[in-house]
């Protein structure tokens, strides 16, 4: 249980990190976790604010 969690958060810490272009090359290979909602919530919502920020705004 507390493993799935933890690569649970990695995931949405590379997601998170390739989305803003902090990190470059390949990502995981392999399934994304189950409980990857509930990784970092708070950051997830915050960088989906982002997104959508910068897709209104037509930012890099």
């Amino acid at each position: 249980m507390e493993r799935s969690l933890a690569s649970a958060r990695l995931a949405v810490l590379e997601s998170v990190g390739f989305g803003l272009g902090l990190m470059t090359g390949t990502r995981t290979p392999g399934r994304r976790p189950d409980r990857i909602a509930e990784a970092y919530p708070e950051l997830q919502a915050l960088f989906q604010k982002q997104v959508i920020k910068r897709a209104k705004h037509g930012s890099p």
